[in-house]
């Protein structure tokens, strides 16, 4: 049986502290990356002008389509206007610049009542309603 002086002279403990020391740095080093993932970008796809149209057609909005936002000196755009009622949807795709964006953000601002909004780098549309957005499929971008 050892006793305290024996442990207390054991050469081998600072060799045992290293090793484990070594082995906790290898093993911290190995798993630093691990659980980490990059962020990717996600670009956000809409469906299309058409498909939006098609769909708020088939459920019996009035449907208007336009190549630019004439009330904002013809802005150029892939417009889409549907109309139910008091539900309402109008989108514009393709819009070049951030300016733009924020002018057709002040018209809608300025010209619908109870509106939502939403934007992003090249689409903006303002709505009535959850419900009309679903029905234009565009529920999962809000």
């Amino acid at each position: 049986m050892k006793n305290c002086n024996d442990i207390a002279n054991n050469k081998r403990r600072p060799v045992d502290l290293r090793s484990a020391l070594c082995i906790l740095l290898l093993a911290a080093a190995v798993f630093a990356g691990c659980g980490q993932k990059q962020p990717q970008e996600r670009k956000l796809e809409f469906p299309t002008a058409e498909e939006v149209a098609e769909s708020m057609e088939e459920q019996g909005y009035e449907v208007e389509r336009f190549d630019s936002f004439e009330e904002l000196d013809s802005l150029k755009t892939t417009r889409i206007k549907a109309v139910q009622g008091e539900k309402y949807l109008d989108i514009c795709y393709g819009v070049e610049t951030e300016d733009d964006i924020n002018r057709i953000i002040d018209y809608y601002s300025s010209n619908y009542k109870n509106y939502n909004l939403f934007s992003n780098v090249d689409t903006v549309f303002c709505y009535s309603g959850q419900d009309v957005i679903q029905t234009a499929g565009l529920d999962q971008y809000e």
